[in-house]
């Protein structure tokens, strides 16, 4: 009788005792679900393109143009022909009597190198890249062959600022910048004002020595801004 008491209470102690833990578990369980999750910042960068043109115009040096084949002249304009078809009013770029908007012009210099840009309402707007078979991928794009001048299209928007053209092409052809020490040489510097050349500008030869020295005037014209330089009765630029 005394052995059957104290299996009893045995029993109702580990009764108790695996009621304690379930009650236990259901509740850290049910506080759990109720407790709401610590809210975090993840910053998102949304990409948010635009269609900045609608045509595409293709444009070369006419030494370039000379060594193209027939059927790839097709969908090219020359200089000799750009200069018959488009013209400069008032500073704003025209096709004909229709002033050239919403336009990517891709102007062929060498078959490795060419320069590009986009026209809105006559004038450069954005996108003003050198195209350069010879720069690796790791430069600038993932892609390679591309290098943004940022600092010349902010003077072609403003028209206004201190300008520095530099020997880029050769620098990259020669595979200079596998050199860290060394750098692009520079191949001309001077104020711009109102889009054109203006006071003393210096111009160096590809060994970095000053070759010249001239003095501009507004009355020269000179216009910096590309394509716009193309039509320079002075120093075309091509």
């Amino acid at each position: 009788m005394e052995n059957n008491t104290k299996r009893s209470k045995n029993i109702l102690s580990l009764s108790c005792s695996i009621f304690l833990i379930i009650f236990f578990l259901i509740g850290c369980k049910s506080n759990a679900q109720i407790i709401p999750p610590v809210p975090e910042k993840i910053n998102v960068k949304v990409s948010n393109p635009q269609i900045k043109y609608d045509t595409t115009l293709f444009w070369s040096t006419d030494a370039y143009y000379s060594k193209l084949k027939y059927n790839e002249k097709t969908q090219i304009e020359n200089v000799s022909t750009i200069l018959k078809n488009y013209s400069l009013k008032k500073g704003k770029l025209f096709h004909k009597e229709k002033v050239v908007d919403r336009a990517y012009i891709n102007f062929n210099i060498e078959n490795d190198f060419s320069k590009s840009i986009i026209i809105n309402n006559g004038v450069p707007h954005s996108e003003y890249l050198y195209h350069i078979s010879y720069v690796p991928s790791y430069i600038f794009s993932d892609n390679g062959g591309i290098i943004p001048m940022n600092k010349h299209l902010d003077i072609f928007k403003t028209g206004n600022g201190y300008w520095k053209e530099y020997y880029i092409y050769e620098y990259y052809k020669n595979k200079d910048y596998k050199n860290l020490a060394k750098k692009a040489i520079i191949k001309e510097e001077g104020e711009v004002k109102h889009n054109f050349k203006f006071g003393e500008w210096k111009y160096y030869n590809k060994e970095g020595k000053l070759e010249k020295i001239k003095i501009y005037t507004l009355k020269d014209s000179v216009d910096v801004r590309f394509p716009h330089c193309i039509f320079n009765q002075n120093e075309p630029c091509y």
